[in-house]
């Protein structure tokens, strides 16, 4: 069921935050899995880093403006994990959990100062906003952003806003909507830069095996096959096929719109383009026609860390544990508009089944089941994508 309600009051938790990492690679294995998504002769993942290790920080001091120069390597800070020293095309889960992890405690200092560190951050995110990748600040800026979330709030929603539509800094639009979800307490926060940046090209294995990734669609003699996430850390979540049914529909990818429902949600959805092309269904719901501007948020209803954004900044996370561990569950779920205002609710039917596109070893022969994912399994799954539409309409 589907409701959309008059704006409210949003009650506020801004003890929440995310970080999100994008990184295309090719032929990588990921530390801790026997497995890996083959895509032809070229993998191509996005990497969202959460990590849960408690440490504690590595710079021991109250000056908000010296902690910030640590964090973003402008002072003595050592790369002990070799995160700085340029990419060789190889990636490792190890060196960046382990990049991340000191970011945390560096991040969770600062924002431990409170209010008096609220300076020093926006003078930080001055020179990113106005120099972009050329600033000092701008190899960690995403945790910059997500210290000045979790500092002012909701309040920092403006400035965000203003900064995340900036053209020059496009390529970060997955850290400004971690720093959002972090401001607002959503579990996921999604605008149209991350959509067309994250779904916007395809990827295209042809008959010998071969892949590309790029921008231009696939051939008739092709095969396409969805953008998906992995993660170095933990298992699928429901978040992840909600995320990628959002942002691929506001990308128009149809193939990973279909790969993140059930069948009942895909049913309908076949059902639908009987009568009207997969344009039509776009041009009737409005997908195709939301500005720069457009995000929304959502919050999933579930106790642990299903609910809280991917980086909390806090060293214990509570596990989600289903009361009878089923494959098939719903969790109601709000959702926002982008500027904060509750827009609706729906009950989201979830349904676990094996990731798709598995091969032992990265060698191309009968596929395994894969990590379990959990995909949207509603029936009315078109009402959820008008709903989507209505609270993106900021």
């Amino acid at each position: 069921m589907i409701r959309t309600k008059p704006e409210d009051t949003l009650l506020h938790d801004a003890r929440m935050g995310a970080k999100v990492a994008s990184l295309r690679m090719k032929n990588q294995n990921a530390n801790r899995l026997s497995c890996r998504l083959l895509t032809g002769r070229t993998v191509v993942l996005s990497i969202s880093l959460w990590v849960t290790i408690p440490i504690h920080a590595q710079k021991e001091t109250q000056n908000p403006d010296e902690l910030i120069r640590y964090l973003t390597y402008q002072t003595d800070r050592p790369d002990k994990h070799g995160m700085t020293t340029g990419a060789s095309g190889a990636f490792s889960c190890g060196p960046a959990l382990g990049e991340a992890r000191d970011n945390r405690a560096l991040t969770k200092t600062l924002v431990d100062l409170g209010p008096p560190a609220v300076p020093a951050v926006e003078a930080a995110l001055d020179t990113f906003e106005a120099r972009g990748s050329r600033a000092e600040v701008a190899r960690e800026a995403g945790w910059l952003l997500l210290a000045y979330g979790r500092l002012k709030g909701p309040a920092s929603y403006p400035r965000l806003a203003r900064m995340r539509t900036n053209p020059d800094l496009e390529y970060s639009a997955s850290a400004f909507d971690a720093a959002l979800a972090l401001a607002f307490g959503f579990t996921s926060y999604l605008s149209q830069e991350q959509a067309a940046r994250s779904y916007r090209d395809h990827i295209c294995v042809d008959r010998d095996g071969g892949s590309s990734f790029g921008p231009k669609p696939c051939t008739a003699s092709e095969h396409e096959r969805p953008v998906k996430s992995f993660h170095c850390d933990r298992g699928n979540e429901p978040r992840d096929s909600l995320d990628r049914l959002i942002l691929a529909w506001q990308a128009g990818n149809r193939v990973s719109v279909e790969a993140s429902m059930g069948p009942a949600a895909r049913s309908a959805l076949e059902g639908a383009l009987k009568r009207r092309s997969w344009g039509t269904l776009q041009r009737e719901l409005g997908s195709n026609t939301l500005g720069r501007k457009a995000a929304m948020g959502y919050r999933l209803d579930v106790a642990g860390r299903w609910s809280e954004p991917g980086e909390t900044l806090e060293q214990d996370r509570r596990r989600t544990t289903l009361a009878d561990s089923s494959t098939r569950f719903t969790i109601d779920t709000q959702f926002f508009r982008g500027s904060g205002e509750a827009c609706g609710t729906a009950k989201l039917s979830f349904v676990g089944v094996p990731e798709s596109g598995w091969f032992m070893n990265g060698i191309p022969c009968q596929p395994v089941p894969g990590p379990v994912e959990y995909v949207i399994n509603n029936s009315d799954v078109l009402g959820l994508l008008q709903l989507v539409f209505d609270c993106m309409r900021n």
